[in-house]
């Protein structure tokens, strides 16, 4: 069942207006409307959500294919049972600041175009941003990306990698009901979605909705989320923040950090990856390697809760020319 606003549907505005806001004997008394007339109103609808016969198991089973997007290092391929899947709904980065979200976003940017056969899905990124963009990183990422896959691009990849920003809540939900969907027919190429950060415009003074109305607005933005994913056969990667654990009277129960936008959204993705620091910093005896500026701290990549992947994580770090994975 896809996702339907009542404004889209050819209603009268009189019996709109009732349909949202009455019972259904409301409805008959202001609307004047006989029983088959109500039928009738009730077969359009049912008309435009289930436009087509259902499927056989055939049909399914040919749909479920997949390609996967590899995150440029076997370690974290492996993590991930060899990269993040199309048609898999909503892929959550979440972890506290500078731990390396952004990082691997943008990563996954370079990666998606490259050939499939080297782990990409030769489509473009379009990068949806909260908050800023991180161009000076990314042009740091493309020089190493070059040196290592030059050879397959005639064309500067930065290119193909598409920014718009959302600076508040109204803007991010037009954006992702109505103006998305334009995109992505106006830019057919595009393979992958990035929202940095989903949680942001909900949180501070950005947030007016109660909490009933977050719910509301959550639930809706990962519908048409995971609407997309499945028929654009994409991958779309929401990050998020980590707040602090309270309860209901705004008392902090534990200094664990956990994910921002509560259970609600924690019911809605299909796949949550959890980036963390370790205590120690990593220690490389290898000589020759010349990718390294800063510190190496390392992190923990953890595959937390997914609907197809079992939990598993990995350690990593941070280095200019990308995250690469660590053996425990």
């Amino acid at each position: 069942m896809k996702f339907i606003y009542l404004e889209n549907l050819p209603i009268n505005s009189k019996i709109l207006h009732s349909l949202k806001n009455d019972s259904e004997n409301k409805i008959k008394t202001k609307t004047k409307l006989k029983t088959e007339e109500i039928r009738s109103l009730l077969t359009l609808i049912s008309n435009i959500i289930y436009p087509t016969k259902p499927k056989s198991a055939i049909e399914l089973f040919q749909e479920k294919y997949v390609e996967k997007l590899a995150l440029g290092d076997k370690i974290l391929n492996k993590t991930l049972q060899g990269g993040l899947p199309t048609k898999s709904g909503i892929i959550e980065i979440v972890g506290e600041s500078a731990v390396g979200k952004s990082q691997l976003a943008l990563q996954l940017c370079l990666m998606v175009q490259l050939p499939k056969q080297l782990g990409g899905l030769k489509g473009d990124a379009l990068y949806l941003t909260t908050e800023s963009f991180y161009s000076n990183r990314l042009e740091t990422l493309k020089y190493f990306f070059m040196l290592k896959y030059g050879q397959y691009f005639d064309y500067d990849p930065c290119q193909h990698i598409y920014v718009e920003t959302l600076i508040d809540l109204e803007m991010q939900q037009h954006y992702l009901y109505y103006y998305l969907p334009n995109i992505l027919e106006k830019l057919p190429n595009i393979r992958l979605i990035i929202i940095d950060s989903i949680a942001f415009n909900f949180r501070g003074e950005n947030n007016t909705l109660s909490f009933q109305e977050r719910a509301k607005t959550l639930i809706e933005i990962a519908s048409r989320l995971k609407e997309i994913s499945d028929k654009k056969n994409l991958i779309v990667i929401c990050i998020n923040q980590v707040s602090d654990n309270i309860n209901d009277n705004l008392l902090k129960l534990s200094n664990e950090k956990v994910p921002s936008l509560g259970l609600t959204w924690s019911n809605c993705i299909n796949l949550r990856i959890e980036l963390s620091r370790n205590t120690v910093n990593y220690i490389d005896n290898n000589i020759y390697e010349v990718h390294k500026t800063q510190p190496e701290i390392e992190r923990i990549l953890t595959v937390s809760q997914s609907s197809y992947i079992p939990y598993s994580k990995c350690k990593f770090i941070i280095r200019d020319d990308g995250i690469k994975g660590l053996k425990y």
